[in-house]
């Protein structure tokens, strides 16, 4: 049987229990997050936000 829960109701709570998460500091999780991995680009296009 499969529980729905509306996304307002969800807890970051709920989602440690029902899954078994865990949070995990070390520095090789996700590599591709770390700021010494992201890049700058100086194209005035890609700096530019439209709203």
């Amino acid at each position: 049987m499969v529980a729905t829960i509306a996304a307002e109701k969800l807890t970051l709570y709920d989602l440690e229990k029902s899954f078994d998460l865990t949070l995990c500091d070390r520095p090789d999780f996700f590599p591709e997050w770390q700021i010494d991995h992201l890049s700058v680009s100086n194209n005035a296009k890609d700096q530019t936000v439209i709203i």
